[in-house]
């Protein structure tokens, strides 16, 4: 055959159109059987999604909760169907000695449980009948009220004496500051600001003053001693400053001693109000706790609800052991056609329960699974 080349050209133009492009087909999608809140929103409009990926989900808090209650009832039902195995084998073998044992065990359990509450309620009984504790409470109390009476009425009377010394001791330390202050202010007024590094360098030259006057003397020269009007004025001046400044600092200790005092007289006089109002308080703590008792005395309703409470559970005991005793009876003796057919029967039923509740839960947990909204397909 004849092979020919053709060779490819551009196209001549282009061709533009307009239109709408439609997907293939379309899929509405809406969760199934319930409606609820929606939770979680995955995608949106133009996104790309693979089938089984998750488009969205509602809020299952209570679908959740009714999966869990499902649950529950299963197990319920499963234990009841266990207890009503094993009563059909029992009935059914005869008991077994570890079946009698158990049961006799239950008995003197229950027996002890009522010698405990007969105890208890003997006990109670007499904590009723015998109100000598009491009587001391309320004595105690009242004899508390007493001393914190006096104990206030005290302090009451010797507060004034009291209150009279500390407030002339702090008027007095008041008075003491006041005046040392002003001799404070006076003394600075009078010599002004004078350090102790001022007074030792006057010291150091009045004593340079001094070996120099010492050195002429000792070198028996005649005439007067030339460096005597220096050592005088040093002498002089640094006299003159140091008991300036000794009194200067004996009038700032004087000020400070005073604030001091000024400072205990009114921790004390502070300390007295105190006590008062401290004793004052326990009085009134003391009657508190007088009335409370008084109450507990006169007021005999506790004590009757707790010794009915301890009759009540006598009865409940009692109960207890007329039916681990029925109990130990039933499994010694054995069981009748009619304990037999009964407790098949009760198996069925237990059985049935099982299955119902399990098709509750499967229920609950397929509504569960429609929270949750999936792509059936890959798309756009």
């Amino acid at each position: 055959a004849d092979v020919y080349l053709v060779k490819a050209l551009a196209p001549a133009s282009d061709v533009t159109t307009t239109g709408t492009v439609e997907a293939e087909s379309e899929i509405n999608l809406a969760f199934q059987s319930i409606g609820g809140t929606i939770q979680t929103l995955n995608t949106d409009v133009g996104h790309r999604v693979q089938a089984g990926q998750v488009l969205a989900t509602l809020n299952d808090a209570t679908l959740q909760a009714q999966v869990q209650q499902a649950q529950a009832a299963v197990a319920q039902a499963q234990g009841a169907l266990a207890q009503a195995q094993a009563q059909v084998k029992v009935v059914t073998q005869g008991a077994t000695p570890q079946n009698i044992a158990v049961a006799q065990a239950a008995v003197n359990n229950a027996q002890t449980a009522l010698a405990n509450a007969q105890k208890m309620y003997t006990d109670q009984q007499a904590s009723y009948n015998n109100r000598s504790a009491q009587q001391q409470q309320l004595v105690q109390a009242q004899n508390a009220v007493a001393q914190a009476k006096t104990a206030y009425e005290t302090a009451q009377q010797n507060q004034q004496a009291a209150l009279t010394t500390a407030q002339s001791a702090l008027t007095t330390a008041q008075n003491n500051l006041q005046t040392d202050q002003q001799n404070l202010q006076t003394d600075q007024q009078q010599y002004g600001d004078i350090t102790l590094a001022q007074v030792q360098q006057e010291y150091q030259t009045y004593q340079s003053a001094l070996d120099n006057y010492n050195s002429w003397q000792q070198g028996g020269y005649g005439g007067q001693n030339p460096y005597a009007p220096q050592l005088q004025a040093d002498q002089a001046v640094w006299q003159s400053d140091s008991n300036a400044y000794y009194t200067l600092q004996g009038a700032a200790q004087k000020v400070q001693a005073d604030d001091t005092a000024v400072s205990s007289a009114k921790s004390q006089l502070t300390n007295l109000q105190n006590a008062v109002a401290q004793a004052d308080t326990n009085y009134t703590t003391a009657q508190q706790a007088l009335q409370v008792a008084q109450q507990a005395y006169n007021d005999r309703t506790t004590q009757q609800q707790a010794l009915d409470a301890a009759a009540n559970t006598v009865k409940q005991e009692q109960a207890a052991v007329n039916q681990a005793q029925a109990q130990l009876q039933q499994v010694e003796q054995p069981a009748t056609p009619a304990q037999v057919q009964a407790a098949e029967a009760a198996a069925q039923t237990a059985t049935a329960g099982v299955q119902a509740a399990q098709a509750q839960l499967h229920t609950a947990q397929v509504n569960e699974s429609y929270a949750v909204l999936r792509a059936p397909v890959d798309g756009v």
